[in-house]
């Protein structure tokens, strides 16, 4: 089995003046307005799913690396005969499981099984769901809105990778 590790630590000295402590320069925006991190973790996530993606970083830069990758949420139709399958990639944080399911209460789904997984901070939680009526969700103007949905749970201030992030003590 295959991973991906991106070292992301440093001491934002490199490309000084530009970069500093509390912004070094994986974390710039460089290329298309992306950081360095940003465009190597897109560079993985074509060749390997996100939860086999690793960040090394320090603890003092944790925060700001977690910040600049996306989380991630997929809904997939042939993965059950009976269920359409959810899956939510993100860092844990508090009350993260609650929202998820008051989300999909809140958009007409019924949760028939739940996979919960967290590793360190990763989540990656898969929901078999089904409709009101028992019926896989068939229409991709709904899969969007569920998408849209759940990704809204993810504040922007939050925004983390699907990848598991280690800061150093």
């Amino acid at each position: 089995m295959q991973y991906g590790v991106i070292m992301a630590g440093g001491a934002g000295t490199r490309l000084w003046p530009l970069s500093r402590g509390v912004l070094p320069k994986q974390l710039l925006p460089v290329i298309k307005g992306k950081s360095l991190l940003q465009l190597s973790y897109d560079r993985l996530r074509g060749v390997l799913p996100p939860e086999r993606i690793y960040v090394c970083t320090s603890a003092n830069h944790r925060e700001a690396v977690l910040a600049n990758l996306p989380n991630d949420v997929r809904i997939n139709n042939d993965l059950s005969d009976e269920c359409s399958v959810i899956e939510v990639f993100t860092v844990d944080r508090r009350g993260l499981l609650y929202r998820l399911a008051r989300a999909m209460h809140d958009l007409r789904l019924t949760i028939r099984f739940a996979k919960i997984s967290t590793y360190l901070d990763q989540v990656v939680d898969v929901f078999y769901v089904t409709d009101l009526l028992g019926a896989k969700i068939s229409s991709p103007t709904r899969e969007m809105a569920i998408k849209r949905s759940l990704s809204q749970l993810f504040a922007p201030a939050e925004q983390v990778p699907a990848a598991k992030v280690a800061g150093a003590r």
